[in-house]
């Protein structure tokens, strides 16, 4: 069965995202039997998520149009403040839900769920943290289920008894004076006399941010005992979410009985072929979601852009892009660099046809995803190379480790083509006494192993966050020397490229019980035997005293090879940070885009 994602009663005022479908009139439903169509040619039920966000949107999102939530009441990490919506208003709402629910099955779909989760407006009335209304619609909690159960007493009124509903709910909400377990039970059991049919239990809402996308320090399956006591609770079927990675981990959740089914979203992005797998056995095959979400909802989708995958190039794109067709003629393609730009390139173009051979200067497989996966609870970003090693010993590609490339090896070799994704090296300032410092990529891979009790990191970039992660976790007594800002909200703060969902659960939940001291609008100048000297923003030098200065100030991208072959073999393609350094997705987009140029 697949629950698509939620579709709007109410435009523009409860959009939560700017690319959110919408179902508030009858002139869509022809798209959406469409869809329902082409689940039912393959034997697959589709239900449709009915939604307004209240209070999680922004006037942009609203067009203008003033967002109402239960009360008033302003979501801490949208910062719009919002009304308490009028009886009149709420009596609109239930109609617009219910008739939203009759559009859905006279589109041919096979249910409707009400997402009453992450603290949208549904959620936003049953939640004692948002609701603090003194008429029927708050106070108990009688008075806070009142908004939905008249939605879905108006809806079976359209629908009829025999079309399946389902409400998805925050069983916790996680922040303080929210919803709790033992009073989500109480709301389930509503739920069921009032005629609902299944329940989707989920938790948290956008000021818990952090548990409600689960970021990648979380483990696999850490919501369950939530649907489980929700199950205990009622006797319709319950649906379980949350991190799920592997049909073994969620085939045990179904026989051990905590749940009654497993929603798997992020991870059918990361590999649409989850199920089909599981069913045929071969777990072993499947392309695991690491958890980043960068591509997905923090990256993208909340940023206004495509839905996109950092493990999986094909996704949201045109099959022009990212068609595998064999090529015209077989080559013989050496591929440079064994990252993740490298192993995508060398398997895709195996997949066209070519002899491909795959060069990688140390002993390893995997590149930067080593580096990625260094700081505590990002272990997952090597999930990312074992699949991709995966994909590389399936398709047959030649892997030669400790392989140095030079001009003279490459010319050697007569390659039709070669594609170099030979990464980049990390910046070193020229100022004096620099070769006291340490490379930040030295002491995240282990390499440099004691940097004392009160280490200096200089940058505020990734690789200068995950030494914060790295040492904070270690208590050591951290200072961060930044060009920017102090602040977490400001845009240009200390990670702000960082992807905002985890970047949020840094300052929220982690940073907190660090003993970190932030340096801020300075510039390094000298490295001595004390610490560092910096210039701040007034032109003042000062002195930060510590143990180790560690420099994390970015990478140069490795594009001397590229220049020395040219002109050496017919064709030279280039990939990752080879090209310019960023994250794991544009590494991954270049060397599949690459396999299949040459």
């Amino acid at each position: 069965m697949i629950i698509v994602e939620n579709t709007q009663v109410k435009y523009p005022q409860g959009k939560n995202v700017v690319r959110q479908l919408r179902l508030d009139g009858d002139k869509y439903i022809a798209g959406y039997k469409e869809l329902a169509d082409a689940c039912h040619m393959y034997g697959c039920k589709i239900v449709q998520q009915i939604h307004h966000a209240g209070r999680q949107v922004t006037m942009e999102l609203t067009e203008g149009d003033e967002p109402i939530s239960a009360s008033d009441t302003t979501c801490m990490v949208m910062q719009t403040p919002a009304r308490a919506a009028t009886k009149e208003e709420i009596e609109d709402l239930i109609e617009r839900y219910s008739q939203t629910a009759l559009r859905v099955k006279r589109a041919g779909y096979d249910g409707a769920e009400f997402h009453g989760a992450h603290g949208y407006l549904i959620g936003q009335f049953l939640s004692p943290y948002t609701n603090k209304r003194t008429d029927e619609y708050g106070g108990s909690l009688e008075n806070r289920m009142r908004f939905l159960l008249k939605i879905i007493k108006r809806t079976r009124e359209k629908v009829g008894p025999n079309f399946p509903l389902c409400v998805r709910y925050s069983v916790e909400e996680m922040v303080p004076g929210g919803l709790t377990l033992d009073e989500s039970k109480e709301i389930a059991k509503g739920l069921e006399e009032a005629s609902i049919d299944f329940l989707d239990i989920s938790c948290g809402i956008y000021e818990s941010m952090q548990m409600l996308l689960d970021v990648q320090r979380l483990p696999e399956g850490w919501r369950v005992y939530q649907a489980e006591a929700i199950k205990s609770a009622v006797n319709i079927p319950v649906i379980c979410v949350g991190n799920i990675r592997t049909p073994s981990f969620a085939d045990k959740i179904v026989a051990d009985g905590r749940a009654d089914f497993v929603g798997i979203s992020r991870g059918l992005w990361a590999d649409p072929d989850w199920p089909t797998k599981a069913f045929e056995g071969r777990e072993d095959e499947i392309n695991r979601c690491i958890s980043c979400n960068i591509g997905c909802i923090g990256g993208h989708v909340f940023a206004d852009l495509h839905g996109r995958c950092t493990v999986n190039p094909f996704i949201g794109r045109r099959k022009e892009l990212v068609e595998i067709a064999p090529a015209p003629k077989a080559k013989k393609v050496l591929v440079i660099g064994a990252g993740p730009a490298g192993m995508w390139a060398a398997t895709t173009a195996k997949k066209r046809g070519h002899d491909v051979t795959l060069w990688e200067k140390s002993g390893v497989l995997g590149g930067t995803l080593h580096l990625a996966a260094a700081a505590p609870a990002k272990s997952k970003y090597l999930w990312s190379k074992e699949d991709c090693e995966k994909s590389l010993n399936k398709a047959g590609v030649k892997i030669e480790l400790n392989k140095e490339a030079t001009a003279a090896e490459v010319k050697k070799f007569k390659p039709d083509t070669v594609i170099v994704a030979a990464g980049s090296t990390p910046i070193l300032p020229d100022i004096p006494g620099k070769e006291k410092a340490v490379q930040g990529i030295d002491v995240l891979s282990g390499k440099v192993k004691d940097v004392g009790n009160s280490p200096i990191v200089v940058g505020a970039g990734l690789a200068g966050m995950d030494l914060v992660i790295m040492l904070g976790e270690q208590k050591k007594n951290v200072t961060l020397v930044s060009r920017r800002t102090d602040q977490y909200l400001p845009t240009d703060g200390p990670g702000a490229d960082m992807e905002p969902i985890h970047r949020f659960d840094l300052f929220m939940t982690r940073i907190p019980s660090y003993k970190l001291k932030i340096v801020p609008f300075s510039t390094s100048k000298e490295v001595t035997d004390k610490g560092l000297i910096v210039t701040d923003k007034d032109g003042k030098q000062n002195m930060v005293e510590g143990s180790k200065v560690i420099l994390a100030l970015g990478f140069t991208p490795n594009e001397q090879l590229v220049e020395e072959l040219q002109g050496v073999v017919p064709q030279v393609l280039n990939a990752g940070d080879s090209i310019e350094p960023r994250r794991v997705i544009e590494a991954v987009w270049e060397g599949f885009t690459a396999g299949r140029l040459c």
